[in-house]
């Protein structure tokens, strides 16, 4: 591990990825930039999450970031695609 040694860092860190994502999801819900031109952006909430596994893959566990994406497909009203974890 990189010195993440107690679990209060664990813990802490696990609470700003969950943090970080409500805050890109809360973003993303929010009526911004109506007009549609151009080519969409990237999905944020998955870049956030692989930066992330691949900083420190030990911080957080895969239910958790099951269940925010599941959440986020629920906000967004997309189908639930839990598949795109499991190739």
């Amino acid at each position: 591990m990189t010195g993440l040694s107690s679990p209060r860092h664990v813990w802490a860190y696990r609470a700003l990825f969950l943090g970080l994502c409500a805050t890109v999801i809360a973003y993303k819900l929010l009526p911004l930039n109506l007009n549609d031109r151009g080519l969409p952006g990237p999905d944020l909430l998955l870049a956030l999450t692989l930066a992330w596994l691949l900083r420190q893959p030990a911080v957080v566990p895969i239910g958790s970031i099951l269940i925010v994406f599941l959440m986020a497909d629920f906000l967004f009203q997309r189908p639930p695609d839990c598949g795109r974890f499991l190739c």
